[in-house]
Parts: C-alpha cells; structure tokens; sequence
C-alpha cells in the first residue's frame, strides 16, 4: 500500500477561490456601479439642407440717392403729383468730369444766371430690382423756337414711364430719346412714402446754391 502523505501544520490548506470581480483573499473590492459610456447625439443632417429664401422681412435704407436719367436699366417713374417738385437748375461740368454736376438754384440765383439756369421737374425713378433714382428732367423751353429733341423726347417719355416698366435709350438718328418697353410689365414697384423733400435733400447734398457768392458761381464767373 502507498504511503499516505504525511499532513502537517505547515502543508497549504484549500481555501475559497477568489471571484474575478475580486472577492475575499485579495484585496480587492468590487466596483459599486458601473458607469455606461455617453451616447453620442444623433448627427441631424437635416438642417444643413438647403432651402430657398423664405419670407423673411429685411429693411434696408437707401444712404446715397443717385441722380440724373436712369441708364441701361428698366425702371418707372412715379406719377403722384406730391413726388414732383419744380425748380431751377444749373449744370457744370469740372475739367476731367464725364458727366456734369447738378446744382438746385433759387429763384434768384436762377434769375440772375438767365439761359444758364434750366427749369427742371425733379421726378422719382424706381430702377428695377428697387433702386431709387431722382431724375431733374429739363421743361421743354419754346420761347427760343423749336425746343432741343433730347428734352422734348425725354419729356415725352415721362407718360409712358408713369405707366409701364421701360428703359429711354438715344435714338439711331442721334436726335433724341427712344421708349423701349419691357417684354416682361413686372407689378408696381413699391413707391417710397411722401414727401419728395428729404429725399432731394439727400441726392443733392452740398450742391444747393442760395448767393451769388456761392463757391460754384465764382467759378463759372471766372472769379475762382
């Protein structure tokens, strides 16, 4: 028979198995909760989608007002009685300038420079899409005989343009103005609000001349 092995105090003793998690006999204890990992929010690509401009209401005011005969474009004039103003005008042309400057005379100013001075009706002009324009279109003059064909064509023009979009180009015979009408006759343009004043004010800033001794006339008078 095998000799059975000899058990003493100092042989090994089986105890529990510890546990994975940590248990008993290893110093270690098991975690509490276990902390899921944050769920990424759902990527919405939806609102990178492209979507046409809505209704959305800007309001925009016009800081500079453009003057004299609207080129190139489509546009109206506005046939309201209180968006028409009369006056005098003298136009000058500096050395180098492709196009004149306007000045808005008194009655006295304008008396004083005579033929110089033109007799203008300064009408609103909305070019398309929604440009505001003062035009000082020049009053057809017939104590002199016939009137100049640029003025009396464009002054013509002015019942046309109260009622259809169109644009005024020089004619091929180079002696006035011709109407071209617009294919497409767009709605009204939106009219600005009454009075015609603050908007004057505004397109001719600096070029009212109300004294003789006025920068502009010193100059055509040679004293400048």
């Amino acid at each position: 028979m095998a000799d059975r092995q000899h058990v003493t105090d100092e042989t090994p003793q089986a105890g529990p198995i510890p546990h994975a998690s940590g248990g008993q006999g290893n110093g270690i204890e098991p975690p509490d909760t276990v902390t899921p990992e944050a769920e990424e929010p759902e990527f919405d690509l939806g609102k990178y989608a492209y979507r046409a401009p809505g209704g959305g209401v800007v309001k925009r005011e016009q800081l500079v007002i453009p003057q004299g005969r609207p080129r190139d474009s489509y546009f109206r004039v506005d046939p309201r009685p209180e968006m028409q103003w009369a006056t005098s005008i003298l136009e000058y042309k500096p050395e180098g300038s492709l196009s004149p400057d306007t000045y808005i005379l008194t009655s006295d100013v304008a008396e004083y420079l005579g033929s110089r001075a033109k007799p203008v009706v300064i009408r609103v002009c909305i070019c398309r899409p929604d440009i505001l324009k003062l035009w000082a279109v020049k009053i057809p003059q017939t104590e002199r005989g016939r009137p100049n064909s640029y003025v009396q064509s464009a002054w013509d023009a002015l019942a046309i343009l109260e009622k259809q979009w169109a644009c005024l180009v020089q004619n091929e015979s180079h002696t006035g103005f011709d109407v071209i009408p617009a294919e497409a006759q767009w709605s009204d343009p939106k009219w600005r609000d009454p009075p015609i004043g603050p908007y004057i004010l505004k397109c001719f800033k600096g070029q009212f001349v109300d004294s003789l001794e006025h920068e502009i006339i010193q100059r055509i008078q040679g004293r400048l």
